[in-house]
């Protein structure tokens, strides 16, 4: 019992030292504002706040987006040969 119980309050202790997404993003500001600013510790930001463009790329949505995608440049890739075609064969006559 007391070995679950270790472990249960280790997993736990691991998982809250995870940074969040905002941490990360700061964390990257810092970083960068270090070697554009003169004096970056000057800064501080007003509020962080992780938008769309840190989503996750495994949402079932986006492949459904991705599959659309694909159907529609093939679909047009499609009409661009056949294009082509009766532009040659009309060059032709």
């Amino acid at each position: 019992m007391k070995r679950i119980l270790l472990f249960a309050l280790v997993a736990i202790a691991l998982s809250a030292c995870n940074l969040t997404k905002e941490s990360k993003a700061e964390a990257l500001v810092k970083e960068s504002l270090k070697k554009a600013l003169y004096k970056p510790d000057t800064y501080k930001p007003i509020e962080t706040k992780v938008d769309s463009a840190f989503a996750p790329y495994d949402d079932p949505a986006l492949f459904k987006e991705l599959e659309k995608l694909e159907e529609l440049n093939t679909e047009y890739e499609g009409l661009q040969i056949q294009i082509k075609n009766s532009i040659f064969s009309l060059c032709k006559k």
